[in-house]
């Protein structure tokens, strides 16, 4: 299981505190999914955007990706499991587990978006002519204008809901992979973060009703 980051880790030798940030919507879904005791915590994934603020989308993505310790493949029960999850923060949206027509599940997933800062641009307009009345019948004002433009910074974090600790290691696995370049995207298995196919869900039952339970090495082959 990967640990999730904590906040304000202080290096050995280092003489005086930083500065406490404002607490944040991710730090009380990392505590309460920490501290519920029916949640296995695959792992985390971040993806970020520079450019973001300026075309009004996410500055950061945080993907979560969680699983009831007890394997739970029936979707009512699974989005059972999800409505209860995080019932102290409200969620900007949920997207709920579905079956599909092969026996597969469609995942569910929750959302939380939050705000964490803002772009300020500063912008300074000089219009100099010798036809100031042209330039102003036009709408535009002769001279210095000064103007600023507020943009906010924003996350968007999905808590991604799988149906057993198997499916959920293996996705993050994959995903981690990916992000680290350890891994080459496939385009076959990057399907698995919206859905789990009916080969792949018969699979892990499979394992389940076989007693215990091995890693599932080659997990996300199934479905090709």
């Amino acid at each position: 299981m990967t640990e999730f980051p904590t906040g304000n880790a202080r290096g050995a030798g280092e003489a005086s505190a930083t500065p406490e940030r404002p607490r944040t919507k991710i730090d009380t879904v990392r505590e309460l999914l920490k501290a519920n005791p029916d949640v296995h915590l695959a792992g985390e994934l971040h993806k970020y955007d520079s450019y973001a603020p300026q075309r009004g989308y996410f500055t950061e993505f945080v993907s979560i990706i969680v699983s009831p310790k007890n394997p739970e493949f029936d979707v009512d029960r699974l989005n059972s499991f999800m409505k209860n999850l995080i019932a102290e923060v409200d969620s900007t949206s949920i997207d709920r587990a579905r079956n599909r027509i092969d026996g597969g599940i469609d995942l569910g997933r929750l959302y939380y978006d939050e705000i964490i800062g803002t772009l300020r641009t500063d912008k300074t307009e000089v219009i100099e002519t010798t036809e100031p009345e042209t330039v102003e019948l036009a709408g535009r004002k002769v001279g210095e204008l000064k103007t600023t433009d507020l943009r906010d910074i924003k996350r968007r974090t999905w808590v991604r809901i799988y149906p057993d600790t198997l499916s959920a290691d293996a996705v993050y696995e994959y995903e981690h992979g990916v992000t680290t370049g350890a891994v080459e995207p496939d385009s076959v298995h990057s399907y698995t973060e919206n859905w789990l196919t009916g080969e792949q869900v018969r699979e892990l039952k499979s394992r389940y009703s076989r007693g215990p339970v091995a890693m599932v090495k080659g997990f996300l082959q199934r479905g090709k």
